[in-house]
């Protein structure tokens, strides 16, 4: 999921696009369900583009 991140030319909308991904999988715990919410909630604030990879990273590492 990250590795096209550093190569995309829009990287607030390659992070919604990851957010979406997340979303849409049906096998999460209700906890991790909760999770991907708030790191969609995070992205509606619009976080500074140099955030976006970070916020990423730690949402990705937090479900594996």
């Amino acid at each position: 999921m990250l590795r096209t991140f550093a190569s995309a030319p829009e990287p607030r909308k390659r992070a919604r696009e990851i957010y979406l991904e997340l979303a849409g999988a049906r096998d999460w715990s209700a906890s991790e369900r909760d999770e991907i919410q708030m790191f969609g909630d995070w992205l509606q604030s619009y976080p500074a583009t140099d955030q976006l990879r970070l916020g990423c990273e730690k949402i990705i590492a937090s479900l594996t």
